[in-house]
């Protein structure tokens, strides 16, 4: 095989392997088992997995949120912050998954959270260490782990790459499979670029047997 086309298809493998998304049925399992422990650490993976794949966030907009960035109206969540490119932008959030952040920030702090705390904490390591908004590398780290205990245990059973991104494409592909036009998919994801949207972010790979189910009945 000669060099240019080892590279090519090298780099169509990973383009494949990177627009996997979560399942419904994935989502729905993955979230009903992390939701069996109730320690704060336990709350704390259900939440930020429930806000991500249920908002389509990416980690540095989810880790900047404080508790004042959210406001409630009309029993809707918007979340208000600094987007991609310093841009400021609003997200709506999913109601349960509010309520899902709230449940752990009061298992670990044991209080109600103030308007500029924020969303998610480490927790202390060592004596003398306290909690700080936990960062990037630690969130993508978790859900990392995340990934491998739900593989070991059968929960999520595919081979997909663990890591914030992927439920931000859960959450495309989730809207695109349940009806929503991708015109709103884009305006919720908030991509310049369509093309960019269904190219990398929508996984659409689905059995043609079950039409033929239909169109040969």
């Amino acid at each position: 095989m000669g060099e240019n086309l080892h590279r090519k298809l090298n780099r169509t493998k990973k383009g494949n392997r990177t627009k996997k998304a979560l399942t419904v049925a994935e989502v729905k399992h993955l979230l009903s088992w992390l939701s069996l422990d109730t320690t704060a650490t336990g709350l704390r993976d259900y939440a930020i997995v429930y806000m991500l794949v249920t908002s389509g966030l990416r980690s540095a907009e989810l880790m900047q949120l404080r508790w004042k960035d959210l406001e409630y109206f009309e029993g809707a969540w918007t979340a208000r912050f600094i987007g991609k490119g310093g841009k400021e932008a609003e997200q709506e959030l999913y109601p349960e998954a509010v309520e899902a952040c709230r449940r752990y920030y009061r298992a670990q702090f044991r209080q109600d959270p103030k308007p500029d705390d924020r969303l998610f904490w480490t927790f202390p390591t060592y004596k003398g260490d306290t909690p700080r908004p936990i960062p990037y590398h630690t969130l993508w780290l978790r859900i990392k782990e995340i990934g491998r205990v739900a593989r070991d245990q059968a929960i999520i059973t595919r081979e997909l790459c663990w890591s914030p991104h992927l439920f931000r494409r859960s959450y495309a592909t989730a809207l695109y499979k349940s009806g929503m036009k991708i015109v709103a998919i884009q305006e919720k994801t908030r991509h310049a670029n369509i093309d960019v949207l269904v190219k990398h972010y929508i996984d659409d790979n689905e059995s043609a047997s079950p039409y033929f189910k239909k169109i040969l009945a």
